[in-house]
């Protein structure tokens, strides 16, 4: 279930970003961020949503994953979306996607 609730999320993005990557020829770059350490399955999770976004838009789309809370906490983080800062973090194990 969480599997397919990502995917949709993941899909969402693709969709409504795509006008972004392929208007013209600048990069897009998105800011992951989550509270995971090197090693956790979230970082590695991370990491292969990250190949996966980057391969689908052939480049155009740019994903720069910051783990362990560089972004800063929950809380931050939301704000930080609000205010066009990140495109998508990580909270209780689950990618929540703006």
């Amino acid at each position: 279930m969480k599997r397919c609730a990502f995917l949709l999320c993941l899909l969402s993005i693709l969709v409504t970003s795509a006008h972004l990557a392929f208007a013209d020829d600048a990069k897009v770059v998105w800011k992951l961020g989550h509270s995971a350490y090197e090693g956790d399955p979230i970082y590695f999770f991370a990491e292969k949503v990250k190949e996966n976004v980057e391969k689908a838009f052939a480049g155009k789309v740019e994903v720069q994953v910051f783990p362990a809370g560089q972004l800063g906490d929950y809380v931050a983080q939301q704000e930080q979306m609000q205010m066009g800062g990140p495109r998508c973090h990580n909270r209780s194990r689950l990618i929540r996607v703006v």
